[in-house]
Formats: structure tokens, C-alpha cells, sequence
């Protein structure tokens, strides 16, 4: 059986969809929000075993009054990049 460490399988993820500056819609509690992406996203292992079986892209934002409060996102977690119909929602 042969297995391969999780440096090995960092550089077979395709690039990021989304970049620095992007406002994202996420869902949360059923709701959708928007985040802004403040910093340019970086690769990370989600797996359970820390294998390296999961690599995913994660996204530091931003959001709230001022964007002022600050978390992350994985690219599964986020729903589409914000348009012209998404002016309604809020960074909360």
C-alpha cells in the first residue's frame, strides 16, 4: 500500500476561485451574508487525520459595521461571488 504525505497533495488543488478583495455571499443560520475578502486566500489540509485527503481553499474576511469583526471561510462554505441583487444583504 502506498501513501502520500499531505505536502505531496498541496499543490493539487486548482487555483482559488475567488481573490482578494471579492465580496462573497456565504449562508449562515439560513440566511444569506456577504463577506469581504481582506486577505488573498491559502491552502489548508480539513481532513480528520490531518492527511492531507482534504485540501480546500480558505478565505480570511470580513465583515459587520465597518467590516470590523474578522473570520474565515472555507470554498465550500461560500455560495457565489455578490452581484447587482445581492445590494440587500448585509455584513453581519
Amino acid at each position: 500500500m502506498s501513501t502520500t504525505s499531505s505536502t505531496n497533495l498541496t499543490g493539487l488543488l486548482k487555483g482559488p476561485r475567488y481573490q482578494k478583495d471579492d465580496i462573497v455571499v456565504i449562508n449562515r443560520g439560513g440566511i444569506d451574508r456577504k463577506r469581504h475578502i481582506y486577505l488573498p486566500p491559502y491552502e489548508q489540509d480539513i481532513s480528520v487525520h490531518g492527511d492531507g485527503s482534504q485540501m480546500t481553499w480558505v478565505y480570511p474576511v470580513d465583515y459587520g459595521l465597518g467590516w470590523t469583526s474578522e473570520g474565515y471561510v472555507t470554498e465550500g462554505q461560500i455560495k457565489r461571488k455578490a452581484g447587482d441583487d445581492d445590494e440587500a444583504l448585509v455584513f453581519n
